[in-house]
């Protein structure tokens, strides 16, 4: 039985703050812990989604909404016509029609690439080309909604749904491969197992840069912080003194991009 939760959802998390890079870390391994138990019972979630991730407080989380769980047969998978979140959807459901644990392990790295703080539209619409756009507008119904779906289940398919490029600038490149091999199109491509995926997080916990995000994006490192703030169309790189904030005129970068680089170097 899942606890009673007060505090909304992983939707609402995402809608009204920035997870930093170490605090994403700290909410997926929560996540993952869960998915984990339940692989270990032989069950399968199949619908691992910000919206059915609870918030027990603001830095804890938990599991929910188990109305898609369904059983691992003895043959590794689950047959099962069944249908849940489309954005979520792992390729070989569409292909096979059969649920992994793999595919758990797909929506765990669907949820890290938005904890993030990549673009994900929940929106059928923001999905469509221009001129596919046109055509939707033109139809009605339930006919309007099979020509979206059809067209996202083929982005699912191709790997176009999860858009690495969209990440900030101070995501590093160990938490993007996390999410790559998490999102991987083959399923024998992903983690074998969700334990191997938090060995991997605990591993990358310790080393990651920590930035925390706000209103600027803030790089803490022991005692010390620096903090990234736009000026004059390029960025300024400001340090913690006392309590004040002072501009280190080491640097002058042009983009975030550098911004970060050179942060992470003082």
């Amino acid at each position: 039985m899942t606890q009673y939760c007060t505090s909304g959802d992983l939707d609402d998390a995402l809608k009204s703050r920035k997870f930093g890079t170490v605090e994403a870390i700290d909410v997926l391994s929560q996540i993952a812990g869960g998915a984990s138990f339940l692989h270990g019972n032989g069950y399968l979630h199949r619908d691992l989604k910000p919206a059915n991730i609870f918030c027990l407080s603001k830095d804890k989380f938990v599991i929910g909404d188990f109305g898609s769980v369904v059983v691992q047969n003895d043959e590794g998978y689950a047959k099962t016509l069944t249908r849940h979140s489309l954005l979520y959807r792992p390729p070989e459901e569409l292909e096979e029609k059969r649920s992994y644990r793999e595919g758990d392990i797909y929506q765990l790295g669907m949820i890290f690439y938005q904890l993030l703080g990549g673009h994900l539209p929940y929106e059928e619409r923001a999905w469509l080309s221009e001129k596919e756009a046109i055509k939707y507008d033109g139809l009605g119904g339930w006919e309007q909604q099979n020509y979206a779906t059809s067209i996202i289940e083929s982005k699912i398919v191709r790997d176009r749904v999860v858009n690495r490029s969209t990440l900030p600038a101070w995501v590093p490149a160990g938490l993007k491969t996390v999410v790559r091999r998490c999102c991987a199109t083959k399923r024998e491509d992903r983690y074998s197992s969700v334990a191997d995926l938090v060995v991997q997080l605990n591993n990358l916990r310790s080393t990651v840069p920590e930035w925390r995000v706000g209103e600027n994006p803030i790089l803490h490192r022991g005692k010390r912080r620096f903090r990234i703030v736009p000026h004059k169309g390029s960025y300024v790189i400001e340090k913690c003194i006392g309590a004040q904030w002072r501009k280190d005129r080491t640097f002058l970068p042009e983009t975030l991009f550098d911004a970060v680089k050179f942060a992470e170097q003082l």
